[in-house]
């Protein structure tokens, strides 16, 4: 029986050893693992680690709680924009750039009336298209341009043969004054952007080159004289740069006068005016050509002048032709009293009539003529019946003296160059050889 007790009485002291055992163990284990946790601690807080991903769970609704105010669906809120000016729409019209002439538009050459010193062109440009003009002018001329487009969109180009532009197209030109400073042909280009033509007018006003831009001291004038019977004489000359020579010849109103300059080693031009200030040619025209009708009996000055740079000799050649005989009454034959060597005859004659006289003449005698009248303004012709011409209109004489050539019948021509009738006495002496 002891030994039972024993056996039972040590079970329990050997589940109370067991158990604290294994509590002593269980503590041993937690002290361990709170110094391996505080180690880890102490690691991590002298050597950073990387950041673990960190995973945001939902915190249950008790915890947090969001007020939000109700929000009307319908509601519109105002958005704030920035002020900003709104352009309007450009249409194309506001940028097109202005045409161009075209290449193969023909200019055509403006001139001026006899005499005077501008011009105004009428025209009608095309739709989309361009006229253009050509004028030349003289370097130190001064050069005024009047431009008037009947509507918007027609604008005027103006440049010079050389390229040179006095007035861009794209510009809205109407009037301008122009100091050339070139010797050239000037062209007016009329620019249309519209798609109806359109009706402009061009005035060019240019005056003659004044006496200061002359080099040289205007000449005496030396007159030109035909020789008996001829109506055209040639004469020379040398010119200096920019030089001039100045003729003078007298011409009967209704004549029609012509001159030719020639030159030779550079070019010349000819200015053509009368003592009363009437000009038939200008300077602009820079021509070495002129024919034209004078409207005055009177002296006419015939200038020819160098240009370009050059000092040319030329020769000028003028022809005079007598007006015609159409209205020439039958001649009244002249005769002298017995012993007498001279007669007076008398008359009336009225533009453009003329009284018509005869009187026969030996070779070698010499013929007297004289035509008296208030105005002296009766001017005389004399030719023989061979077509001999003693003095022929063109001299505007009242007298002459000269030797008869041949024996043959001799025409008097007493003509007015006034615009009334004109009474005159003729007298004619012929002395004895």
């Amino acid at each position: 029986m002891n030994a039972c007790n024993f056996t039972w009485s040590m079970k329990p002291v050997t589940f109370s050893l067991m158990r604290e055992s294994k509590m002593k163990l269980k503590t041993g284990y937690m002290i361990i693992a709170l110094m391996l946790v505080a180690l880890s601690v102490g690691a991590c807080s002298l050597f950073p680690q990387p950041t673990p991903t960190t995973f945001v769970l939902p915190l249950p609704s008790p915890i947090v709680t969001l007020t939000q105010a109700p929000v009307t669906p319908t509601a519109t809120l105002p958005v704030s924009s920035p002020s900003v000016p709104t352009l309007p729409p450009q249409s194309a019209s506001t940028v097109t750039p202005p045409p161009q002439a075209q290449p193969t538009t023909t200019a055509k050459r403006i001139s001026f009336a006899p005499g005077a010193m501008s011009a105004t062109v009428q025209g009608t440009v095309a739709a989309n298209s361009a006229d253009m003009h050509v004028l030349r002018a003289l370097a130190g001329q001064v050069m005024s341009v009047t431009f008037s487009p009947a509507a918007e969109n027609v604008t005027i180009q103006i440049s010079g043969a050389d390229g040179s532009v006095l007035a861009s197209g794209g510009a809205k030109f109407t009037t301008g004054v122009f100091n050339l400073t070139q010797t050239q042909d000037y062209f007016f280009s009329i620019i249309s952007s519209r798609n109806t033509p359109t009706n402009y007018s061009l005035q060019i006003t240019i005056p003659p080159l004044q006496s200061p831009v002359v080099t040289v001291p205007t000449p005496s004038p030396k007159r030109i004289t035909f020789a008996p019977g001829g109506t055209s004489a040639s004469v020379q000359g040398v010119l200096p740069k920019n030089g001039m020579d100045r003729w003078v010849i007298r011409a009967q109103a209704g004549q029609t006068m012509t001159a030719k300059a020639i030159p030779q080693n550079g070019n010349v031009m000819l200015i053509v005016f009368g003592v009363d200030g009437d000009v038939y040619q200008t300077d602009h025209v820079g021509s070495p050509d002129f024919s034209q009708r004078m409207r005055t009996t009177q002296d006419y000055y015939i200038d020819v002048r160098a240009w370009g740079d050059t000092a040319p000799s030329y020769t000028l050649q003028v022809t005079i032709p007598p007006l015609s005989q159409a209205t020439s009454p039958a001649p009244q034959r002249i005769t002298f009293a017995r012993g007498a060597i001279s007669a007076l005859v008398s008359g009336s004659t009225a533009t453009p009539g003329q009284d018509r006289f005869v009187i026969r003449a030996q070779a070698g005698q010499t013929m007297v003529v004289n035509a008296a009248s208030a105005q002296n303004n009766v001017i005389l012709i004399i030719y023989g019946t061979d077509g001999n011409v003693l003095i022929s209109d063109h001299a505007g004489a009242t007298s002459w003296t000269g030797g008869v050539p041949t024996t043959q019948d001799y025409i008097i021509d007493t003509r007015s160059v006034a615009s009334n009738v004109v009474p005159f006495t003729l007298q004619v002496t012929i002395r004895a050889r």
